[in-house]
């Protein structure tokens, strides 16, 4: 009984593990900068941008709605937009890419044997936000996050997989030194 409750236990983690794919997110940051001194802020664009040669163009997602969550998290850490006296600017970027994968699977890769690989193509969403100081226009801070993605992810798991990004970068912004 105790052997069968283990494994449950096991298969449950496991499933859940599996079921949640990885996210990559990075940062850079001016590590020299006081980013304390940074209250306001304002958008560089009035859009989100968005690679029109990529596979995000058809989801029409409403670069408004991310604004507005980007703001709204910026809000909740005590960040003020003020488009007149802006300290800092934002820049979002959506972008989506094929990304390539190739596996050795072992053989002779010299003389008569045969090499095995596997080649494997998936898409690969990005989130991408840039902090700019204001006055300088100065790259402060950079966030990336990227997730292998399905081929055609449908708008609303675009728009979740957005919001999760988003959430993840303004987390650790701004940096703690």
């Amino acid at each position: 009984m105790h052997v069968k409750r283990i494994l449950i236990i096991t298969a449950v983690i496991m499933s859940i593990l599996i079921g949640c794919s990885s996210m990559d997110v990075s940062f850079y940051y001016d590590q020299d900068r006081d980013f304390s001194r940074y209250k306001t802020y304002d958008w560089l664009t009035e859009n989100v941008l968005l690679d029109l040669e990529d596979g995000l163009a058809f989801l029409h997602l409403p670069g408004d709605e991310i604004r507005a969550h980007v703001s709204a998290e910026l809000h909740k850490k005590g960040f003020v937009l003020e488009p007149a006296v802006p300290q800092f600017l934002i820049l979002v970027y959506l972008g989506l890419k094929e990304q390539v994968t190739v596996t050795d699977k072992g053989g002779k890769n010299y003389g008569k044997g045969k090499m095995k690989i596997e080649v494997e193509i998936h898409p690969e969403g990005g989130v991408y936000i840039d902090i700019i100081d204001a006055q300088t226009y100065d790259l402060i801070w950079r966030g990336s996050a990227t997730k292998e993605v399905e081929d055609e992810p449908t708008k609303e798991k675009a728009r979740k997989n957005i919001r999760k990004a988003i959430d993840k970068l303004i987390d650790e912004f701004p940096p703690k030194s």
